[in-house]
């Protein structure tokens, strides 16, 4: 039995909610503010139902709040009055049928979920009521109180103490399942009688007799006719006691009965001791019980861990408990995690809107979206999706999966169009960092897996992000020949300079592009922007103008000059050879090839150019540099 759906109604910052799970392991992701915790917590709110002391209760600050603008721009706020949770459990066993009778609703297919339905209002002087159904809304029926005693939460906070719940004295995990071990074993009297034992050899020490001696005889002084003469016991409490004072430590060696008590210890490691301790009471509990569920709670999971620990205990996690009353839900800011996780375990929660990354890929090829528009229109294939499905596994690093956290993604080929687009993006006013914008280097033109995460005409099957794809089309894949450098192109008067420019201009457009506007599938968040050949010459070509002056007044012109000075005399030469009026259309791309061919290695290119603007915006100057248009465009999708 386990957790299926939850619906939340004016919780916190939850307006409206709903929330599917999957019945072993649930990670839930999303930027700061997006209701994690919220979600966390009106989980525990039903699981701790039962308790007879609560961790956590509703308050008047629990109650949403709206707050709407005025058409005089005046601000209503709004506080609601009701709080409302459905919680629907699925996977029931025979025997759990039996024990939650009351709270079955049958399904379509035959099979049965048990419902429940918390509610809270807001009455007068802001006393707070609550109530809850169970089963059918239309029956009313409540269950019996006690059945809320097998729901039983694990939750470890953000902000929690795991050294200080492992020293408790009080309710301690260790005892707890000591304690059990010890009812099954029906060995409680042996316990005892070690207990007894060593008390009684304590008591006979010199140094208690010697105490207790030295009390009376002080006694006996004050007034040896009224004060009766004392004895010292050690007070023999219940077994729950003996077994919580129980305690780990981390021992020097494997034979050493010394070592650091767990307050000297990391909080890194004392977290995972921790974890290691409730899921060894929660697999307890399975022996004897079969009708319990159980809910491990664990916020931020990553908090003192470094980077492979982090990996460690998510292995750990996904295959540490197997029984079918059992449920792990995991809030996470982790890349690391993210990385690691499989696409259907990981609840992207947005805008107050519960995305299934997994679901990007469910089910798809029934959209019927273009794949090749080379071959009449080709639909996309089953098979492709699930294709896709496993490359994304695969390019889901650690880097790539920060895009879940993103407000919008920003696609590029490689690592030159990496380092410069954040520049890029700054010189525009739109700086991609400030807006929570993550560049994603695909490696190559590899986009159509990241197509897929975005592109479905369902809701509930795409991220809730703007996405941005920034590609060449590289035609004329000879002007990378040798014959086309700049020594061949300057001779017999700029002879083949003519034959590359039409090269470029008319060769075969690029499927690519064509095809992965196709599989945008009409979707407006999805932008594919694409420049006719490098991104070199898109940049050399958006800084030359009509006006030779204009040119020469570039910033890329001035880097340039100073990097190939022998190279931008040809370029010069050039443009003395032509008479004194404005370029044509021609003539500048000529131009631009010429200035193209006097850069250096992409890689090499990048670096400089990006540590020459940064250096050029930081003196404050009039921004001299032009960016490629469809580079503009990509970064106005994303940042309108």
């Amino acid at each position: 039995m386990y957790l299926s759906k939850i619906y939340i109604k004016n919780f916190r910052g939850i307006k409206e909610l709903i929330v599917e799970f999957d019945k072993k392991l649930n990670v839930i992701i999303g930027a700061n503010g997006q209701l994690k915790t919220s979600l966390m917590d009106a989980i525990r709110l039903f699981y701790s139902w039962g308790e007879p002391n609560r961790d956590i209760e509703i308050t008047k600050e629990d109650f949403h709040v709206e707050i709407t603008e005025n058409a005089d721009r005046t601000k209503t706020v709004t506080t609601s009055t009701r709080i409302d949770i459905v919680y629907l459990f699925k996977g029931l066993s025979a025997e759990q049928e039996g024990a939650f009778y009351q709270y079955l609703c049958p399904q379509d297919d035959g099979t049965m979920v048990a419902r429940v339905h918390l509610s809270f209002e807001m009455k007068e002087k802001g006393r707070i009521y609550s109530s809850y159904i169970t089963g059918k809304e239309e029956n009313g029926i409540r269950a019996d109180w006690n059945t809320f005693h097998y729901f039983h939460p694990y939750y470890l906070g953000a902000l929690r103490d795991s050294t200080r719940d492992l020293m408790s004295t009080r309710n301690n995990l260790l005892g707890r399942v000591i304690k059990r071990k010890i009812d099954r074993a029906s060995s409680e009297d042996d316990v005892r009688n070690i207990v007894d034992n060593a008390n009684e050899q304590l008591l006979q020490r010199q140094e208690v007799r010697e105490t207790q001696a030295g009390i009376n005889d002080n006694l006996s002084q004050i007034n040896r006719l009224y004060l009766q003469d004392v004895e010292l016991h050690i007070e023999q409490n219940r077994i729950e006691n003996i077994v919580n004072i129980i305690k780990l430590f981390l021992p020097y060696s494997a034979t050493d009965k010394k070592g650091f008590v767990l307050s000297q210890n990391s909080l890194g490691y004392n977290n995972l001791i921790y974890i290691a301790s409730v899921l060894s009471d929660i697999k307890d509990c399975h022996i004897d019980d079969n009708v319990s569920i159980y809910a491990l709670l664990i916020e931020e999971p990553e908090a003192h861990l470094h980077p492979q620990l982090q990996v460690n205990l998510y292995n750990f996690l996904k295959n540490a408990d197997d029984n079918e009353n059992s449920q792990t839900f995991v809030t996470t800011h982790s890349p690391t995690l993210t990385s690691r996780i499989p696409l259907e375990n990981i609840i992207l929660l947005k805008e107050e809107f519960a995305y299934h990354v997994g679901s990007c890929f469910k089910e798809r090829h029934s959209e019927n979206i273009v794949r090749d528009v080379s071959k009449n229109n080709r639909l996309l294939k089953e098979e492709e999706v699930m294709s896709y499905r496993k490359m994304i596994s695969r390019y889901f690093d650690v880097t790539r999966s920060q895009l879940l956290f993103s407000s919008g993604c920003l696609f590029i080929e490689g690592i030159s169009e990496c380092q410069l687009v954040d520049t890029f993006s700054k010189l525009m006013g739109k700086s991609l960092i400030d807006h929570q914008i993550e560049i994603v280097d695909t490696d190559g033109t590899a986009f159509y897996q990241f197509l897929m995460l975005f592109n479905s005409s369902s809701k509930t099957k795409r991220l809730p992000m703007r996405a941005a794809f920034v590609t060449d089309e590289d035609q004329f894949t000879e002007s990378k020949h040798k014959e086309y450098n700049l020594d061949e192109l300057v001779k017999n008067s700029y002879a083949k300079l003519h034959f590359l420019r039409e090269g470029i201009n008319h060769d075969d457009v690029c499927s690519r592009v064509n095809n992965m506007r196709a599989m945008s599938n009409g979707q407006v968040g999805i932008k594919i922007c694409s420049g006719k050949k490098t991104l070199e010459y898109q940049i050399c070509r958006a800084n030359v103008f009509s006006k030779k002056e204009t040119t020469k007044e570039t910033w890329l012109y001035e880097l340039i000059r100073k990097e190939n000075s022998g190279g931008i005399d040809y370029v010069d030469s050039y443009m003395a050879g032509i008479e004194d009026r404005d370029l044509t259309e021609d003539e500048q791309q000529n131009v631009a090839l010429l200035m193209w061919k006097c850069l250096p290695g992409k890689a090499e290119f990048a670096q400089t150019l990006n540590s020459f603007l940064l250096e050029k915006k930081e003196e404050g100057v009039e921004i001299k540099f032009t960016l490629p248009r469809y580079i503009q465009d990509a970064i106005t999708h994303l940042i309108p």
